[in-house]
């Protein structure tokens, strides 16, 4: 550990260290070492001191390192994730270590290693070690990783300095398996995963600026286009999703410069791989059991991460056989219960709903004005075919990434904004997600802001904006933000919401949102710019709370998108026909017939349907026994009915997997049961009848499913029969 600081820190430590003889025991301590912190340094000191080795060692050294980098591409993926990256990042910097024969070395190694596997795969694993270096590793995070830190003290870096690995794979807010060791001020902590995103030490090479590099890249495209295409192959199944995903992986880091990209357009299998694309974003309408689709890159990059934990395709089969086993009960909402409060909680527009009444609707929409479907479109219009959209979001599904492209690698900039949308009043709220290039202005305008191919948002007194990549802020001119150390980065989700403050704590200069007067209407807007250097920026709209995952929506403040109707109808009864069990006083529950006291009647607190009663009452419950039939109906025939009431369990045997919800006194016996595992400590149970059409719908709590039932006229049915359980609010 001295060792590796002192090469980081003094320049005459790494001369004096960068030598055949200092290299070979360094790999000799990675190879023959017990210890996997030694071999975890070893190997990020040889990464430090080998670019710095000399260009006259003698062929013996020569041969040591060619076999250490063929044992590399040998080692990759089967050992520990912290040596796999470290093995990854040392071949990275000796392939990037310009116009040296070491770097010959390892570019003939790769290139030795694709075309050896061409048309029959001798040694899949090397070819997947070698597309991992050239951009198919999605890192995960290991000992010695350096991460950003993002709590509620902004963004700092740290170490990864030990892994709980008892408790990676429970799916808990609380568990915390990472110990970070901060880089500014050397706290130590545990800190859970979702905190926490690699800082890559080494990105894979520029392909540029390797020797032999037409060559290399010529090939490098035919074996991954080669790779992608195979439909059939005698290799393992799980090695091939493997082998194509990183293929995929590879051809999309580095098609990042219009030189490669005019190579790769060249070539006669460009259309196969469009068609692929194009048919994959078919698919995705109708493969309705896979939704990767709808996960976002992060997301997308666990997965892949869980796939590689996998060591066998029978575990995957098996997995999938066990996800199989449905109990055919779904999901129908997600939003607690909130009994006391039901109306109030439904009326009310403190809070974001996805679904409101038409009149909440009506009052959310106050200061919005224009189309409630949200459509993403640029500004100028004057730039067809530099740009399109694709589908984004999780709960939200909207055309809403959007892609910028330079064709001759000119400066452009385009402004998109929401179709037909103006903000009058009220604090609204967006977010949006950076993909490719950080240069990217977010921010409002109002009438009199125009856009062009050189004009962006932020660019006159109509338009305001704030550029994360330079920390400005612009509306006319620019002004430094507070926090000028802060710089956003790719995958970064910035927000963006109404709010009148001073820019800075040395100007009292205000962003007026109001520059033609109190009635002026404003609109969201984002400016994306390419360049020579960066020939394709993208972004991806983020207006869906559910979908602000990064960045919630914070009290006070509104989202763009538009609540769908709730038909509060068919959620509630406002005036049920009976209501049975409710109150706060027990003795209202009860009344007695007038000539004999001894018979008593459930009280119908809605149209006098009493109820005669042999149970008895006790803490606001009717208790029913395990020796009654269950709480007895007579119901007459009606083409729809809704029965609604909640339960506990007072008592049950262990042995039950299942109980009767109800069963119906018919010709033939007929009952319906549910899953004892679906029961809480207060089970909320609504059963519609839909007489018409055989079925009956049967919720609990926020699960559903639906049973056929036969044809009934008029039928007697119990409620939970032989079970000792309370009953209330029938």
């Amino acid at each position: 550990m001295i060792l590796l600081r002192c090469i980081h820190v003094y320049e005459h430590i790494q001369s004096y260290c960068a030598t055949d003889k200092y290299i070979e025991e360094l790999i000799y301590l990675y190879q023959n070492s017990e210890n996997q912190i030694t071999c975890l340094l070893s190997l990020k000191i040889l990464r430090k001191l080998i670019i710095f080795l000399s260009e006259d060692f003698n062929q013996q050294s020569k041969l040591m390192i060619k076999n250490f980098l063929t044992n590399i591409l040998f080692s990759i993926n089967k050992t520990t994730t912290d040596i796999t990256t470290e093995l990854i990042y040392l071949y990275r910097t000796i392939m990037s270590f310009n116009k040296s024969s070491l770097q010959t070395m390892a570019i003939q190694l790769i290139l030795d290693t694709i075309t050896s596997n061409l048309k029959s795969f001798q040694s899949i694993d090397n070819v997947l070690s070698s597309l991992c270096i050239l951009g198919g590793y999605i890192q995960p995070l290991c000992l010695g990783s350096i991460v950003e830190i993002h709590d509620n003290d902004g963004i700092q870096l740290g170490v990864i300095i030990d892994i709980n690995k008892n408790v990676l794979d429970l799916n808990t807010t609380d568990v915390l398996p990472y110990l970070v060791q901060f880089i500014q001020t050397n706290e130590i902590k545990w800190i859970r995963e979702d905190k926490l995103r690699i800082q890559k030490d080494v990105l894979p090479p520029n392909l540029l600026e390797l020797t032999d590099t037409n060559e290399f890249i010529d090939l490098l495209f035919d074996a991954l286009a080669y790779f992608i295409q195979i439909d059939k192959s005698t290799i393992d199944s799980l090695l091939l999703l493997q082998l194509k995903r990183r293929s995929i992986l590879v051809l999309y880091r580095i098609l990042n410069h219009k030189k490669l990209v005019d190579i790769f357009i060249q070539k006669p299998y460009v259309s196969i791989i469009a068609q692929l694309s194009i048919s994959a974003l078919l698919l995705k309408t109708y493969q309705q059991s896979t939704n990767l689709h709808l996960l976002n890159k992060h997301q997308l990059e666990q997965y892949c991460l869980n796939l590689d934990r996998c060591k066998y395709f029978k575990q995957i089969i098996n997995n999938n056989m066990n996800n199989t086993l449905n109990d055919e009960f779904i999901i129908w909402t997600k939003i607690p219960f909130k009994t006391d409060l039901l109306i109030d909680d439904l009326l009310s527009t403190n809070e974001w709903k996805s679904s409101m009444s038409k009149r909440n609707i009506e009052l959310f929409k106050k200061g919005r004005l224009g189309n409630d479907e949200i459509k993403i479109i640029e500004l100028s219009s004057q730039l067809t075919g530099k740009w399109f959209l694709e589908e984004c979001g999780i709960t939200h599904r909207f055309p809403g990434r959007i892609y910028l492209v330079s064709e001759n690698s000119n400066k452009l900039t385009a402004t998109f904004i929401i179709e037909n949308l103006q903000l009058t009043e009220g604090n609204w709220y967006f977010c949006i997600r950076l993909l490719e290039s950080t240069s990217i202005r977010i921010g409002w305008a109002t009438n009199g802001f125009k856009s062009n191919d050189s004009i962006g948002i932020g660019y006159d007194q109509y338009s305001w904006s704030y550029d994360g990549s330079q920390g400005m802020i612009y509306n006319n001119e620019q002004y430094p933000f507070e926090f000028e150390n802060i710089r956003w980065n790719t995958n970064d989700v910035c927000t963006a919401f109404t709010h009148q403050l001073p820019i800075n704590s040395t100007t009292t200069t205000i962003c007026n949102m109001l520059p033609n007067g109190n009635r002026t209407s404003y609109f969201p807007g984002v400016s994306l710019n390419v360049n020579e250097t960066s020939i394709l920026s993208s972004c991806e709209f983020i207006f869906h709370p559910m979908d602000m995952f990064e960045c919630p929506l914070p009290n006070g403040y509104k989202p763009l998108v538009i609540p769908t109707l709730l038909d509060i109808n068919d959620l509630f009864v406002p005036y049920p026909f009976s209501a049975y069990l409710i109150g706060n006083n027990i003795e209202d529950y009860i009344i007695h017939k007038r000539n004999n006291r001894s018979i008593k009647f459930l009280r119908d607190f809605i149209n006098n349907y009493h109820l005669e009663n042999i149970f008895i009452l006790d803490n606001h419950h009717l208790i029913l026994t395990e020796q009654s039939q269950g709480f007895p109906l007579t119901i007459d025939y009606e083409e729809s009915l809704t029965i609604s009431f909640n339960f506990s369990i007072l008592k049950i045997s262990n042995d039950y997997l299942d109980i009767i919800l109800l069963t119906f006194d018919t010709q033939d016996k007929y009952s319906i049961q549910i899953p004892i595992n679906k029961i809480t400590n207060n089970t909320q149970i609504a059963i519609i009848f839909q007489i018409n059409e055989r079925k009956i719908k049967v919720y609990i709590n926020n699960e559903c499913r639906i049973f056929e039932c036969p044809i009934i006229t008029k039928f007697n049915i119990y409620i939970l029969p032989t079970l000792n359980i309370g009953i209330q609010n029938l």
